[in-house]
């Protein structure tokens, strides 16, 4: 029987389609870490836990390296540490590595969260992107849009999803989008080329770095 330790930070809908489907897993005992009380999740599924851990903070490695070692002595050890939320995959990989726990590392994790970093790491293994650069000021963007042109697309470098993206027309947008989104060291800002064309998307897993 394997322990697996499923992070929620809140019960949302979709989070407990996942926590569900783990709960369904053969041979598998599961616990929880939220910050939401226990009491909110479906009393079906709350029946099937092996335990569960409360936290202040959920997206906080700081706050979830004591809750897994508390489910650790609860369950036994704890095998795997996993969560749906993209917002998650950092902490989780962090606390993974302080606690030795086997599954995607930092590295890994900060290469999909940073979409900079995304793209550097595509390009730089053959996959064409689209020209972009982080600005950490807002002199620093004015003279890569002068680089880039307009439209431009404006968007947090750890965004998920389209949340927080913006299509920037002309220079009379730009001063609008910095007024209300200061650009700086603590919040940079990613601009990216703006492409007209069809848009795709797949999706695949991978054990041990092979599809399957």
């Amino acid at each position: 029987m394997r322990n697996v330790v499923f992070v929620a930070p809140f019960f949302l809908a979709t989070t407990i389609r996942f926590l569900e489907s783990v709960l369904s897993l053969e041979n598998v005992r599961v616990g929880l870490v939220s910050q939401d009380p226990i009491n909110k999740l479906p009393g079906n599924l709350r029946g099937r836990l092996a335990a569960d851990w409360r936290v202040a903070d959920a997206l906080d490695a700081n706050h979830l390296v004591p809750a897994v070692q508390g489910l650790a002595t609860k369950m036994g050890g704890v095998e795997r540490l996993v969560g749906a939320l993209e917002e998650l995959q950092v902490p989780l990989a962090q606390v993974r590595e302080r606690l030795r726990i086997p599954g995607l590392s930092v590295e890994a994790a900060q290469n999909f969260r940073d979409k900079s970093r995304m793209k550097t790491v595509l390009q730089e293994n053959g996959l064409p992107c689209a020209k972009h650069a982080l600005a950490r000021s807002a002199d620093e963007a004015r003279k890569l849009i002068d680089d880039l042109g307009f439209p431009v697309i404006a968007k947090p470098p750890d965004g998920a999803g389209a949340r927080g993206t913006y299509r920037l027309e002309d220079a009379n947008a730009f001063q609008e989008f910095v007024h209300h989104f200061p650009i700086s060291e603590r919040r940079p800002v990613l601009f990216e080329e703006f492409i007209q064309g069809e848009e795709h998307s797949f999706d695949s897993v991978m054990v041990d770095g092979q599809p399957v």
